[in-house]
Order: C-alpha cells, then sequence, then structure tokens
C-alpha cells in the first residue's frame, strides 16, 4: 500500500512540474518585462485574412476533429485529450494527423478533404 502511494505521489509531482513549464504567470510575465508585456498588438490585415482562412479550414473538418484540434491548440496533451473525449490515445493521434492533413490540403488550394 505504502508504495501505490509513493508512486502515485511522485506522479502526481512529475505532472504538476511539466503543467508548471507549460502555463504562463501573469505575475512572473509583469515582473520580469513591466508594463511592456501588457502592449496591444494589432495585426495588420494580412495576417487577419490569414487567421480568417485558418478559422474557415478548421470549420471545415468534423465536429470531432474540430474539437480535439481546439483541446490540442489550448495545450491538452494527447492524453489529456483522450480522457476529455472519451477515447484511447491512438484514436486522438490518428483524428488529429487526419485533420492536420485535411487543413493542409485545404491551405494548399484542394478544398475536398480526404
Amino acid at each position: 500500500m505504502l508504495s501505490w502511494l509513493t508512486r502515485t505521489a511522485i506522479h502526481e509531482a512529475f505532472k504538476l512540474i511539466r503543467r508548471e513549464g507549460r502555463e504562463l504567470s501573469l505575475e512572473a510575465t509583469l515582473e520580469l518585462a513591466g508594463d511592456a508585456a501588457l502592449a496591444l498588438r494589432v495585426p495588420g490585415p494580412d495576417e487577419l485574412a490569414e487567421q480568417a482562412e485558418r478559422l474557415d479550414g478548421i470549420r471545415k473538418l468534423s465536429r470531432r476533429q474540430q474539437r480535439m484540434v481546439w483541446l490540442h491548440g489550448l495545450g491538452l496533451s494527447y492524453a489529456e485529450i483522450a480522457v476529455y473525449e472519451g477515447c484511447t490515445t491512438r484514436t486522438v493521434e490518428r483524428q488529429l494527423l487526419r485533420a492536420k492533413r485535411s487543413l493542409r490540403q485545404i491551405s494548399n488550394g484542394s478544398d475536398r478533404a480526404p
């Protein structure tokens, strides 16, 4: 029983360390960069058009692939997406691979999905 508890505690500690490494602290950013970190950056028209095209491409994916792309974009790992979606990590991997392939085809001008 004690060995299980120790392994679980170590696993959770590593999980927290990994999460801490990918999440940014607003307070730490402000301490390092000061008020310049809050300066707004307004994208140009070309950048806005490119972002709109990317969103249109994502809208052409299946609902399932859209959810997985958004969750992955929010920083969730394949394992976390699998738990959220109720599937295996292999399924997440395949769906994201297919979604990325479709998005590449859409951006290259071929508007049909495989």
